[in-house]
């Protein structure tokens, strides 16, 4: 008896696979063999021609061919593998917050996935490139200055790839007070004074008075929040504080108010 060589080894997708396994050279009958294990083979029924097909596997399988020429004892041959790959699953991606610009760090992480990572960011949530060596299940996006979308693309083997979800890093930009307008005289007493703030960039937080130029104790006034211009009466200084979504608050500069000719 001569087993020949067998031929066909190579990698599926788990489900719906076909592979065509070739016994070449051999003198005899054959009869294939099948294992999971690559040590323990079964005869596969009504498999003894030079060609088998093995379909829709969905684990990795070995097979070989035991042929046998009349009286003579079998002869075993080589072994070919049909590695499976299992299917793809692109997980799900979470991370999604907001973070002041330039200094900042977030992670994205992917659970419930199958299959190698490779993590994609995109300006637009619609242009999306690869980032290099990001292949790990979590990804630390840095010293973002714009708002940018994060997705995995996601292989198992020779599978098709998936695309996760997308996570969003929102950028707000840096807070910057602005400068507020409104220096005035007035007499004591009955008096109002209207301050605007300009150039800031951000909500204001808050508008303040102080006795101090240095603002060491600020009181804040009773209304004006979010306003861009606040009417005060009776007050020395007052200034504003301004603060961009993630961002810290910053203070603007001051204006003063005197009363009497001096600065109370």
């Amino acid at each position: 008896s001569n087993a020949g060589t067998l031929s066909g080894s190579t990698t599926v997708c788990t489900g719906t696979n076909s592979t065509v396994l070739t016994l070449n050279g051999s003198v005899g009958t054959i009869q294939w063999e099948s294992s999971l294990n690559n040590s323990t083979f079964t005869p596969i029924a009504d498999s003894v021609r030079a060609a088998f097909t093995a379909i829709d596997l969905g684990a990795t399988t070995y097979y070989r061919a035991v042929v046998t020429s009349g009286v003579c004892a079998p002869a075993t041959s080589n072994t070919a593998t049909v590695t499976v790959s299992p299917a793809t699953v692109a997980g799900t991606a979470s991370g999604d917050t907001t973070v002041c610009a330039s200094s900042n760090s977030s992670v994205i992480t992917l659970n419930g996935y199958v299959g190698s990572i490779q993590w994609l960011v995109s300006s637009d949530n619609s242009s999306f490139t690869a980032i290099s060596g990001a292949t790990n299940a979590s990804y630390t996006a840095s010293g973002l200055t714009a708002t940018r979308y994060y997705r995995a693309s996601v292989k198992s083997g020779v599978c098709d790839s998936l695309l996760s979800n997308v996570v969003t890093v929102t950028v707000n930009p840096s807070s910057v007070g602005g400068s507020l307008a409104g220096n005035a005289t007035v007499c004591t007493g009955t008096n109002s004074t209207l301050f605007t703030l300009s150039g800031r960039v951000g909500n204001v937080v808050k508008w303040q008075w102080s006795t101090s130029s240095s603002f060491a104790t600020a009181t804040a006034l009773g209304g004006g929040y979010g306003a861009g211009s606040v009417w005060a009466t009776g007050l020395p200084y007052a200034y504003s504080s301004g603060g961009s979504g993630g961002g810290t608050g910053y203070s603007s500069s001051s204006a003063v108010i005197t009363t009497g000719g001096s600065a109370t």
